[in-house]
């Protein structure tokens, strides 16, 4: 039978490996499966020399191992879903977060270490076992920054006699280090003692600077450590340290990505930075896993009602319906004071004027309420002194008369934004605003705003004119002549495109000498 000259083994079925009771069959077949990268058939054979051998180190070390090569694999897919199907993982492996794998591999090491240190007859090749195990559980101990673990075992491990010259190097190396270490998160706790929002900016700065120097010093990935840190961002008003907060939150969901407060979390901060649609998705995602948490479901209404009314605010200024458009913008602003005023929210100065307050501004300006426009302009200029923010204010002073004022928040604003031609632009037209108040106003005597168009020229021309003909005016005919006059050379210069902006720098437009 020419079967019979065949020297391989028979094949034997996963499931009859898993019913095997030779260790020796099963390591051998795991190795095997390891080597193809079957990593979840693997595990189960690991698994199951450990419930035949509770008691063998080396089973142990071997699922260890196991776990750090799938930790490698994890590490390199960054995240790539289709790149993790096929690496054929396994239901129980791609199920685990980041932090489980690593408790895994720890728990692991402890039983080798227990095993090893139990034993009374070790020889050189279980003295080898215990050191890389003992410098294993040290080097996740420092990664996941548990500084007291990782100092103990490093301390241990130099005082080993049998050490090569540069391990006992590498190992000694390592404990000053992680004193500092213990050092740092011991007043880390004590900076975070009490809730972090009672905690003052100064208190969140110092968390902000020792977590940063840990995660420098240490190499760690501590999620604890990490979410810390970005807790501290958020308690931050300006916009830099919420951006970070962004940067910290992504790499939360990068290790976690089933846990929905870290959604929430990133949806708070983009938020607060005015990122509206992107705040969206983040509470959508959290409400996808559960549809009834509260934080994702405050921040998604919140949100979303302040898209509404920016979305109708717009709609209005596109049709010069500049009343309604105050309404929307005031509303909100209410919106954006009511989140301000609850815990999460710490949406910025600078973000909160650029999407309502200088739009609310213009829009008072264009409904011409000139004191209403200014006292919301000067409060936006006061928090960002900005050119943004300073040519809205600039008309609504010059809407007032008050040209010299309009002026000079300009000029003020040029001396640090030199480079910045719509506010040049801007100081022209109050320049030659101010030289006009102290001649003839043409859209003062048509009573218009300087940035009417020119169907309400017109419209308000008609008015004019039918209010002061001199017919109308019997008893008043002088002055009715002189306004009728006014009115009808108002309309000759900002009734025509061309002689408008020559007036509008400022030419005497009516200077017939040439």
């Amino acid at each position: 039978n020419n079967n019979n000259n065949n020297n391989s083994p028979p094949q034997v079925s996963f499931s009859d490996l898993l019913s095997s009771n030779s260790v020796g069959d099963l390591r051998r077949h795991a190795s095997n499966y390891l080597a193809e990268r079957s990593y979840s058939k693997s595990l189960k054979l690991y698994s199951r020399c450990i419930s035949l051998e509770p008691t063998n180190a080396q089973n142990y070390l071997k699922r260890f191992k196991l776990y750090k090569r799938v930790q490698r694999v994890i590490d390199g897919a960054q995240g790539n879903a289709a790149v993790l199907k096929g690496m054929k993982l396994g239901q129980e492996i791609n199920s685990l977060s980041e932090e489980e794998l690593t408790n895994r591999m720890i728990d692991d090491l402890n039983s080798a270490i227990e095993l090893l240190n139990g034993d009374p007859e070790s020889d050189k090749k279980s003295l080898k076992s215990k050191i890389e195990s003992y410098e294993s559980r040290a080097e996740l101990h420092s990664k996941n920054l548990n500084c007291t673990g990782a100092l103990s075992d490093y301390t241990y491990l130099s005082s080993l006699p049998s050490l090569t010259p540069s391990q006992s190097q590498k190992y000694s190396s390592e404990i000053p280090k992680l004193t500092k270490c213990v050092d740092t998160l011991t007043l880390l706790k004590t900076l975070t003692s009490q809730p972090s929002s009672q905690s003052s900016e100064t208190v969140h700065k110092r968390v902000i600077e020792f977590t940063s120097k840990l995660f420098s010093q240490m190499s760690t990935t501590s999620i604890d450590l990490l979410k810390l840190r970005a807790s501290s961002y958020l308690h931050l008003t300006d916009k830099d340290s919420t951006y970070l907060a962004v940067t910290d939150l992504g790499t939360l969901i990068k290790a976690s990505p089933s846990t929905i407060e870290y959604y929430e979390l990133r949806g708070n901060a983009y938020f607060n930075l005015g990122e509206i649609d992107v705040a969206v998705n983040h509470y959508k995602s959290g409400l996808k896993m559960d549809p009834e948490n509260k934080g994702c479901k405050r921040g998604h209404k919140l949100v979303k009602g302040l898209k509404k009314k920016l979305d109708r605010s717009a709609e209005s200024e596109n049709l010069n319906d500049w009343d309604k458009a105050v309404t929307y913008l005031k509303e909100a602003r209410s919106i954006i004071e009511n989140w301000n005023a609850d815990q999460e929210g710490r949406m910025s100065a600078e973000v909160r004027v650029g999407l309502v307050f200088n739009r609310l501004v213009e829009a008072l300006t264009r409904s011409n309420h000139a004191d209403e426009a200014i006292q919301v302009g000067e409060e936006a200029y006061q928090i960002h002194n900005h050119p943004d923010t300073a040519i809205p204010l600039s008309r609504a002073y010059i809407l007032a008369e008050r040209y010299q004022d309009g002026l000079n928040i300009l000029k003020t604003t040029s001396n640090n934004f030199r480079d910045h031609p719509p506010l040049q632009q801007e100081l022209q037209k109050a320049e030659a605003a101010l030289k006009q108040s102290k001649t003839k106003n043409y859209y003062k005597i048509l009573d218009v705003s300087r940035s009417a168009d020119k169907p309400s020229i017109k419209k308000a021309y008609k008015k004019k004119a039918l209010e002061w003909h001199p017919d109308k005016n019997a008893d008043n005919a002088e002055k009715a002549e002189k306004m009728f006059m006014d009115i009808a050379e108002a309309y000759e210069v900002l009734g025509d495109d061309e002689l408008r902006v020559r007036y509008d720098r400022g030419e005497d437009v009516m200077d017939k000498s040439g």
